[in-house]
């Protein structure tokens, strides 16, 4: 399946991210993007997203880890060459597949393009990207009508998540926002 040319298929959740080749063997280094290990698990099937946006269906053959990335075998990746051009591809779900969320809760890939407001109501613009900056630490980068704002996703700043209006409610601290 290849989508129009400069499209991503929207039901596409990204669960993988390939840093890069490991080794000779085509091993691909790859960040973790799931809060469900088992995604990216041997015998596992996920769709691999390639650089150039075709996407197919691979099995996991073998995952270890290394540092604080995952080295993964995917099927129909032999070698190094193959490995390398992969680099900057995704490891995907779709959306359907993903079970639902306790009331109150979203997915990291619906962050981006939600409202941000404070507790006050100051509209402050909207989540442009997420960053993880390790051990379950996110960042929302927020850019509006005042900058561009770096929020923790996290008690005490984050009040509430509402999925259905695509809205986030925050407190900031002094020094936070521009």
């Amino acid at each position: 399946m290849k989508p129009e040319p400069g499209a991503r298929p929207s039901d596409l959740v990204t669960v993988g991210s390939i840093a890069t080749a490991h080794g000779i063997q085509g091993e691909l280094s790859v960040v973790a993007l799931t809060d469900v290990p088992e995604r990216l698990a041997a015998g596992s099937l996920v769709l691999l997203e390639t650089p150039g946006g075709e996407v197919s269906p691979r099995r996991i053959l073998g995952v270890r880890r290394h540092q604080d990335r995952l080295l993964v075998q995917l099927e129909g990746v032999p070698d190094r060459t193959a490995a390398e051009a992969l680099r900057g591809g995704r490891l995907c779900v779709r959306e359907s597949e993903l079970p639902p969320l306790p009331v109150g809760q979203v997915w990291r890939h619906e962050l981006p393009g939600m409202a941000v407001r404070t507790e006050g109501g100051e509209a402050l613009g909207a989540v442009h990207e997420v960053l993880d900056t390790g051990g379950d630490r996110l960042v929302l980068v927020v850019r509006g009508p005042r900058g561009e704002a770096l929020i923790p996703y996290a008690e005490p700043f984050l009040l509430a998540v509402d999925r259905t209006a695509r809205l986030i409610t925050v407190r900031p601290i002094e020094g936070l926002l521009p």
